[in-house]
This record gives structure tokens, C-alpha cells and sequence, in this order.
């Protein structure tokens, strides 16, 4: 039932998507901070404890989505190697923006990931050498001078930022592979071999990180972490609504959508985020985080606006041209109108 109601509405579910993402930004940051008891400042035990995290999540996704996707007739549509090839890209992103929520709140996290959909055609420009429109450059700008804005030491990123910014490129990647290789394939399986990716990888990286780190040290804080109620509640909602949920509908829905389209819904995004982390306590509606937040808000949709297809000057040349063709036609409405009423009542 949920998988026909996303095919009918793909805007809708995409936009479900967006709530679930957003709130997923506070649950991963409640994680770090739970987390940092064992981390402290040591990279590899930061690093480890994302890793960790992700092997979770996409350990259960794997294994529901692989048990759906076995069970799909065996003629169906392929998925396998798509939803795989997509996951390498958004498993890295994914650690690295699970790694810069160790150091920056969800608001800034979500904005900074915002810039995601900017380097889309800077990438197809590096892989073709097809121009960069003037909209999405203006918009990168924007953006980029609202993330300035949104970070109050000015140009002195740190270390969250700066993880998530490079995140934002592999999601970037991530949806020029989604949009090449999504259509047609099956859902089910799509997202299987996403998570299926994703969850190699994870641990393949996590297994000789735990082993430097120690065994026994990375288990007690694994057992510990678990121990508290409101973690599992965290790593519930976690795994059931932006992991299982929220995955399933992004490689349902967004095939299905135009990438403009597409693009825009995701700016709601960054708008749950902040709105979940504030109600949450971890961040405050200060006037650089609703500035900058407008101002990368701003640049994505004059970047997602311009990419609909038409130059700027086309298109403002065609709004001109039907606004005074709309004038013509109600000036001229009554003495035509009347020009016929006495042809009729002429006789003849």
C-alpha cells in the first residue's frame, strides 16, 4: 500500500522523505554526543563510532530489503547493480557527514549538505565540458556566502563543516548515478543493493578500526551505548524512518520526478532539520543560522529554477511577450465583442 501510494504520488513521498531526513540530523547528533563519553579527541575512535552506527543501519536494511528484493519474480526489472554503484557513492557521504555531526549542529550539517544539488552541474561540466549555467553559478554563490553567514566565525569553517561540505560532493555524485542508472530498475531491488554496498563497505572500514582501537574497548562502549533507553530510541527511529523508510521512498519516488523537481522538494530538507534540532535543544533560531539558512534556501532554488531548461533571456522574453499578448486580448475584448453583436444584428 505505501509502495503504490509513493508511485501515484512521488512529490508527496519524496516530501515524507525530506521530514524523515530532517529529523534523522538530530538522532545521529544525539549518537556523536552519546559517543563522545569514549571518543574524546581521538579521530580513529570518532571515525570508528560513525562507522559503527552505519553498520547498524545498513546491516538491518540490507537484510530487509535483500529478504523483499529475493522474493521479486525473477523477470523483474534489474536493480541490484544500480542500488550497489549508488551506495558507494552515498556511504561515503554518508560517513563523512555522520563524522562532521561530531562537531557541528544538525542545522548546519543539513545546509551545508544543502549545497549537494549545486555541484551537480559543475561535476557534469568536469565529466563533459558541458557548460555551467549562469543560474546555477549564481546560486552557488549564494549559497556559498550564506554558509559563510550561517558559520559565525566567518570564513573559519570547522572541522563539522568542512566534512560535511565534502560530503555535499559525494552526494552530488551520488544523484547524477540515482538519475542515470535509477530508472527502470526495480525498487526493491535498487535499495537492497544500496544498502548491501553501503553495509560492506562500513564494515569493511570498521572491523580493522576496532581491531587498533581494541576489541574490548570498542565492545564495552557498543554494550554501554546500547544500555540506554533513549539511544535504542534514537537507533529505532533511526533505522525505521530515515533508514528503512526514508531510503525505500528516495529510490521509489525520485526516478519518478523531474530533477528540477526533484531538487526543490529536497530544500525542505534543511527546514525539518532545524526545525527537529531546535525543538531538541541543539540549536537555537539565531540570526546568522535563519539568514544563511535563507540565503543557501535562496541559492538552491534559483540553481534548481534556472536548470528547468529554458536561458534567461528566452525565458524572460516569453513572459513578456504572453503578458502583453494578455493585455491585447483584454483591451481589445469588448470592441471585438461588439464588432460581432452588430455583424449579427445586421441585416441581411
Amino acid at each position: 500500500m505505501l509502495a503504490a501510494f509513493a508511485a501515484r504520488h512521488p512529490a508527496i513521498g519524496l516530501g515524507i522523505v525530506t521530514v524523515f531526513w530532517g529529523l534523522s540530523f538530530s538522532l545521529m547528533r544525539n549518537w556523536q554526543v552519546r559517543a563522545a563519553e569514549w571518543t574524546g579527541d581521538d579521530l580513529l575512535r570518532q571515525s570508528l563510532a560513525s562507522l559503527i552506527l552505519m553498520v547498524i543501519r545498513m546491516t538491518i536494511g540490507a537484510l530487509v530489503f535483500g529478504a523483499v528484493a529475493f522474493r521479486r519474480p525473477a523477470g523483474s526489472s534489474h536493480g541490484w547493480g544500480a542500488g550497489a554503484l549508488v551506495g558507494v557513492a552515498m556511504g561515503i557521504g554518508l560517513f563523512f557527514q555522520l563524522w562532521g555531526l561530531a562537531f557541528t549542529t544538525p542545522a548546519l550539517c543539513a545546509f551545508f549538505t544543502g549545497l549537494a544539488s549545486l555541484w551537480v552541474p559543475v561535476l557534469v561540466f568536469g565529466m563533459t565540458g558541458k557548460p555551467v549555467g549562469w543560474a546555477n553559478m549564481a546560486g552557488l554563490a549564494l549559497s556559498l556566502a550564506g554558509g559563510v553567514l550561517l558559520v559565525e566565525g566567518g570564513w573559519k569553517l570547522g572541522a563539522g563543516e568542512g566534512l560535511t561540505l565534502l560530503a555535499s560532493v559525494l552526494f552530488a555524485v551520488q544523484v547524477l548515478l540515482l538519475d542515470r542508472h535509477g530508472k527502470g530498475a526495480d525498487a526493491a531491488r535498487l535499495t537492497a543493493g544500496f544498502f548491501v554496498a553501503i553495509g560492506f563497505l562500513t564494515l569493511l572500514a570498521a572491523v580493522p578500526m576496532a581491531f587498533v582501537a581494541g576489541w574490548g574497548a570498542t565492545c564495552a562502549f557498543l554494550m554501554n551505548t546500547l544500555a540506554d533507553p533513549w539511544v535504542l530510541l534514537d537507533l529505532t527511529l533511526l533505522v525505521l524512518l530515515p533508514t528503512l523508510w526514508g531510503f525505500w521512498w528516495m529510490n521509489l519516488c525520485q526516478p519518478r520526478l523531474d530533477a528540477t523537481r526533484a531538487g526543490l522538494i529536497y530544500l525542505l530538507e534543511p527546514v525539518f532539520s532545524t526545525l527537529f534540532s531546535c525543538l531538541i535543544g541543539h540549536d537555537a533560531l539565531t540570526i546568522p543560522l535563519v539568514a544563511g539558512g535563507c540565503m543557501v534556501l535562496a541559492g538552491n532554488a534559483v540553481a534548481e529554477l534556472g536548470a528547468a531548461g529554458r536561458s534567461p533571456d528566452k525565458a524572460f522574453s516569453n513572459f513578456w511577450k504572453r503578458l502583453y499578448a494578455f493585455f491585447v486580448l483584454m483591451t481589445r475584448s469588448r470592441p471585438l465583442t461588439l464588432k460581432t453583436q452588430r455583424r449579427r444584428e445586421a441585416p441581411e
